[in-house]
């Protein structure tokens, strides 16, 4: 699969290597103060500052804020699909796939928050502009090898077959969101364990759409 990327200008100024280097470092740099300030609260000054670069530096490299934050979206959802690709491909029984998958989906939205909003729930204008362009899909790629999975699992009769896969697959993704989306809303509730609840929704959803 060709995997889309958010265009990039390119620098002249740097020597060979070390803007790549520098790129990274900006990325790394933008990524944490997104999670620590939002979207909205992070600005250029402060991501340059974090590299010890000035603004001016910084925009050798990126067009503008909505650009830094589209590309880290864009470089967790590639590592997303490489994960489920790993998965479904791998030689596990059809649904160890499907669980692993959505193991997977939850551990991504629980660990990298500020990614899985801007993906996935309401963004900013300029975001929402470029998302669908950029991101859709290799969004529909992910869902796509989910539901094979599905169907593979109803084939093998581990999961229900009176259902339609892409429904079934829809319904299982959005019970995970539901639980991610609830827990970043509210993020100092005394919640328990990501793991434990990921266990305890998953079990539940695999009893009741468990072949009969």
């Amino acid at each position: 699969m060709t995997i889309m990327h958010v265009d990039r200008p390119r620098s002249e100024r740097k020597a060979s290597g070390s803007g790549h280097l520098r790129r990274a470092e900006l990325l790394a740099a933008a990524e944490k103060i997104f999670t620590v300030s939002g979207y909205e609260g992070a600005t250029i000054r402060k991501i340059a500052d974090e590299v010890g670069v000035s603004s001016t530096a910084l925009y050798m490299y990126f067009q503008d804020k909505s650009q830094i934050m589209l590309e880290i979206c864009v470089h967790a959802l590639e590592e997303l699909y490489h994960q489920l690709e790993a998965i479904t491909s791998g030689a596990r029984d059809p649904l160890s796939k499907v669980r692993g998958i959505l193991e997977v989906m939850m551990r991504f939205g629980l660990e990298q928050p500020t990614a899985y909003q801007l993906l996935y729930c309401v963004a900013p204008k300029e975001i929402s502009e470029r998302r669908n362009e950029v991101i859709a899909p290799l969004s529909r790629s992910c869902f796509q090898r989910t539901q094979n999975a599905v169907e593979e699992a109803q084939a093998a009769g581990q999961l229900r077959k009176d259902m339609s896969p892409k429904a079934m697959t829809e319904a299982l993704i959005a019970s995970c969101h539901g639980l991610i989306g609830v827990r970043l809303a509210n993020p100092y509730a005394p919640w328990s364990d990501p793991q434990q609840m990921t266990k305890v929704l998953l079990d539940g959803l695999f009893k009741g759409f468990g072949a009969k």
